[in-house]
């Protein structure tokens, strides 16, 4: 980039009418830092919508959040949506320490964490101590690309000391495989079954459980599989004729 070529993007405009902080996340979003990516100044308003939703909802939970503390059980006491949501929390703290320590690709870590929100909105009976933890760790997950808003935040969720005293949050193992998921089964493009199966499962036995399945079962009668495609933790897909 050049300033006499005239081909260097300026960011006050931007940071006025968004923040500092939308301005970062864009920046650290849009690539790995070893690539040449295209600026969109339209792009920008999704990282705003992403810090606004995130104000929101620990914004609207802070007194909850103030009169609780991070969850620190082994999973068993928590419904499935609740288990899941811990999970997601430990696989997004793995998945953000490498990406900082490892690769500096913080553009995935930035994805994750926003994927991590998302998460939130599929939990039904949120459990306060759970709803805790996900406050508390996004926070500082988040905090080395948005310093402003999470420091605010932090405080606003009864936090005496600054956001960048605090420990970088670390992983449980055992939560890092989420013990069940639902792949999506679908015959010549079309969603035919959904069916529930570990976490860990193999194509071969995927493939297997779903020849079995009654719904499945009914779309295939009379129908030759020419080929099926896995996608893992997603999709079985069967192409038939």
């Amino acid at each position: 980039m050049s300033k006499s070529k005239g081909n260097v993007v300026s960011p006050d405009v931007l940071i006025e009418k968004y923040g500092a902080d939308t301005q970062r996340l864009y920046t650290l979003f849009i690539g790995p830092p070893e690539r040449d990516a295209e600026w969109i100044d339209t792009s920008v308003i999704g990282s705003h919508k992403f810090l606004r939703r995130l104000w929101s909802v620990i914004t609207e939970g802070a007194d909850l959040l103030k009169k609780s503390k991070p969850y620190s059980g082994d999973g068993s006491d928590l419904d499935k949506d609740n288990k899941r949501l811990l999970c997601k929390i430990h696989q997004t703290i793995k998945k953000a320490r490498e990406d900082i320590d490892k690769s500096f690709h913080f553009n995935t870590s930035v994805a994750a964490i926003m994927e991590l929100t998302n998460e939130l909105k599929t939990v039904e009976s949120l459990k306060a101590e759970v709803f805790k933890l996900f406050s508390d760790s996004i926070l500082k997950l988040a905090a080395p690309f948005v310093p402003h808003i999470t420091e605010e935040l932090w405080e606003i969720t009864g936090n005496q000391e600054s956001i960048f005293k605090q420990s970088f949050p670390a992983f449980d193992k055992r939560f890092i495989i989420f013990d069940e998921l639902t792949v999506v089964v679908q015959i010549n493009g079309k969603v035919r079954s959904k069916l529930v199966v570990r976490a860990d499962i193999e194509e071969n036995e995927m493939r297997e459980i779903a020849l079995n399945d009654e719904k499945t079962q009914q779309w295939l009668a009379g129908k030759e599989i020419i080929k099926s495609v896995y996608i893992p933790k997603k999709i079985l897909s069967f192409v038939v004729k």
